[in-house]
């Protein structure tokens, strides 16, 4: 008889419980649609990600190729040593003398310093040159300078020994 007494309040609970699971139910379908969706909006975001991907490859060479061009005609010149307060333009004549090429001031379209990355170096000199031709020269004859420089190095070092010079 007490069994019997029971029944309502086990329904009761059967019926709780079957709502909770349907509710839970309910709540899993969502979440799964939830998930399916947010997969579909990765799934987008991703081939957008590899289109934005191939524009900023396509962005940063027409950047760097505009960059290179815009540097064309620039000469960086490292290691001259600044006389006083001497102007760049006159570094960059006395360096054009040292190297065997007449620079003038017409030559050049604009020239600065920039900072040094070790501040016991003298700072560099960037020069933009009008021609290319002009820059071309300078470099060359920069370069035949250095080889030839080297070489008397060389040359100096062998025959020191010889003539017993240390």
């Amino acid at each position: 008889m007490e069994k019997l007494n029971d029944l309502p309040d086990l329904m009761t609970s059967v019926d709780f419980i079957s709502f909770k699971l349907d509710d839970l139910t309910s709540s899993l379908n969502k979440c799964v649609l939830d998930v399916s969706e947010i997969r579909k909006e990765t799934s987008s975001f991703h081939a957008q990600q590899e289109v934005l991907s191939g524009k900023v490859l396509i962005l940063t060479k027409n950047s760097v190729a505009i960059e290179v061009y815009s540097r064309k005609n620039n000469m960086e010149i490292s290691g001259l040593i600044e006389i006083g307060n001497e102007k760049p333009m006159a570094l960059l004549f006395r360096f054009g003398a040292t190297v065997g090429v007449e620079i003038y001031e017409a030559d050049i379209g604009d020239i600065h310093h920039v900072k040094s990355s070790n501040k016991n170096n003298p700072r560099p000199l960037i020069a933009k040159s009008v021609r290319n031709l002009k820059k071309q020269m300078v470099v060359k004859a920069a370069i035949e300078y250095i080889r030839q420089w080297a070489y008397w190095t060389d040359l100096w070092h062998t025959l020191q020994p010889l003539f017993g010079i240390s």
